[in-house]
């Protein structure tokens, strides 16, 4: 007799309860498990920083994990906008978050790009902001990724810039926002006059 699971004697293998059911959702509401699901494997992405005039904004943060749950369950789902742009700063991005059976999982918003020589607390976030300089030898850091701290890491940290020396006050340095995968690129007075010359000769 011909069986369900290729003629092999036994018990028939179900690779999932749940039916493996992928469900995506792009603005804030519910989603409710299949009646047999016992784990959800989800990504939850925050929205992205914007990029100010001395730095790139930094990615939303990103949270692979597995939750354990019970079917028919009604999951609720917060999406997270990206940053807006005012001004010479950006603005950070929102939080992004899945609650589940009482339990809320959290992915912090992008920080901003910065548009000023020192870093504020809104560049941290999910990945960090970049920061830039003008006319100050200190190197700038950019902002802090994986804040609040989570495990895996969320994002990466923006980068930063400096310029080696106090005599070209007039010269802005800017530096790429942090990313799931890596940490913001950064950038000196160097790097921008070498971009200048490869403009020239082209």
């Amino acid at each position: 007799m011909a069986r369900s699971n290729g003629g092999i004697i036994g018990k028939t293998n179900k690779t999932s309860f749940g039916k493996c059911t992928v469900t995506t959702k792009t603005s804030s509401g519910t989603v409710t498990t299949q009646p047999g699901t016992r784990v959800v494997k989800t990504a939850i992405i925050a929205g992205g920083g914007a990029g100010g005039d001395r730095g790139g904004g930094g990615a939303g943060g990103l949270r692979n994990i597995e939750i354990n749950t019970t079917g028919g369950s009604t999951l609720s789902a917060t999406i997270g906008a990206g940053g807006a742009a005012p001004g010479p700063a950006g603005l950070k991005g929102a939080a992004s978050s899945l609650a589940v059976c009482g339990t809320t999982y959290s992915a912090t918003g992008g920080g901003q790009g910065f548009g000023a020589s020192t870093v504020p607390a809104c560049a941290n976030g999910g990945s960090g902001g970049g920061n830039g300089t003008d006319g100050s030898a200190t190197p700038i850091t950019g902002g802090a990724g994986n804040t609040p701290p989570t495990s895996p890491s969320q994002g990466n940290p923006g980068g930063g810039g400096s310029i080696p020396g106090p005599n070209v006050p007039s010269f802005s340095v800017a530096s790429g926002g942090g990313g799931a995968g890596a940490a913001g690129t950064n950038i000196s007075f160097v790097d921008q006059l070498m971009c200048l010359d490869q403009v020239v000769q082209d």
